[in-house]
C-alpha cells in the first residue's frame, strides 16, 4: 500500500506514466487511459447482391470458429450481418450487403417521354402498368387535349377531327417498382397517377399512397429469402436472421 502511494505521488510530481493492473485489466497513469489488449478486428466486406453475401457466410464464416452470426434485414436495400457480443461487449460487422439498384423518384413531375421510358425500365411488366402506360400513350398522341381535376379524380378530354373522346382516370395504381435485390420478389404498392396541363404539354407523376407498407412487406420477402437460402447454417445455431 506505502509503494502504491509512493508511485502516486511520483505520478503527480514527475508527471510520469505508470502501468497499474487493477483485477486484470491495465491502466497507464499520467495519460488517464486503459492498455488494452491486442485484438484482431474483422476487416468488413461489402457487397451489392444478396447472392455475394450468402456466399460468404457459407464459404467462409460458417467454416471458422467463430461467434454466432445475426443477419439483419435494415432496410429493403441493405443487409447487415454482425456478430455475437463478446466478453467486451463488442461485435465485429463482418458483411454488408446494400442494393445499388437506381429506384423510381415518385412524386416527381416528367414529360411524356420520361414518364414512358421510366414504366418501361423501372417498374415490373404487370398489367397495370401496361394499362397505365396506355392510357397515357392515348391521352398524349391526339391533336388536343384537356385535363380537369376535381381533387378526387382527374377527367381528360381528347379531340381528334370531329371525334370528342371523354373519360374518367383512375387516380390509383397497384404497380411494382425495381426498388431492392433483384434476387427476390419485388413488393408491389399503390401510388397515385396524376396529370399536369401546362402551356405546352402534359406532364406526369405517380406519388406514394401506402404509407411506405410496401417495406414491411418487402423485408419479410427478403427475409424468408435469406432463411432458405441459408437453411443448414441456421439449423446449425451458426446463423440468424433477424428483420
Amino acid at each position: 500500500m506505502e509503494n502504491q502511494v509512493q508511485d502516486i505521488e511520483r505520478i503527480v510530481k514527475e508527471g510520469i506514466g505508470k502501468e497499474v493492473t487493477v483485477e486484470g485489466r491495465h491502466f497507464l497513469f499520467g495519460k488517464c487511459e486503459e492498455i488494452r489488449p491486442y485484438k484482431p478486428t474483422w476487416a468488413g466486406i461489402q457487397v451489392s447482391e444478396l447472392s455475394g453475401l450468402i456466399d460468404l457466410i457459407k464459404s467462409e464464416y460458417a467454416e471458422l470458429s467463430l461467434p454466432k452470426l445475426f443477419i439483419e434485414v435494415a432496410t429493403p436495400k441493405r443487409v447487415i450481418a454482425f456478430t455475437y457480443v463478446d466478453n467486451e461487449y463488442s461485435r465485429h460487422y463482418p458483411y454488408i450487403a446494400e442494393s445499388d439498384n437506381k429506384s423510381y423518384t415518385f412524386g416527381r413531375w416528367q414529360t411524356y417521354e420520361d414518364f414512358i421510358i421510366a414504366l418501361r425500365s423501372q417498374f415490373a411488366d404487370t398489367e397495370a402498368r401496361n394499362s397505365l402506360i396506355e392510357l397515357i400513350t392515348s391521352v398524349k398522341n391526339v391533336d388536343d387535349n384537356e385535363v380537369s381535376d376535381n381533387g378526387i379524380s382527374q377527367i381528360a378530354s381528347t379531340r381528334k377531327g370531329a371525334l370528342v373522346k371523354t373519360g374518367e382516370i383512375k387516380a390509383i395504381y397497384k404497380l411494382t417498382p425495381y426498388r431492392t435485390f433483384m434476387e427476390v420478389p419485388q413488393a408491389p404498392a399503390e401510388y397515385l397517377f396524376r396529370i399536369r396541363q401546362s402551356v405546352n404539354e402534359l406532364s406526369f407523376a405517380l406519388f406514394a399512397a401506402d404509407g411506405n407498407a410496401w417495406e414491411i412487406e418487402q423485408k419479410a420477402i427478403i427475409k424468408s429469402h435469406l432463411q432458405s437460402c441459408l437453411a443448414d447454417e441456421i439449423k446449425s445455431g451458426k446463423v440468424i436472421v433477424i428483420a
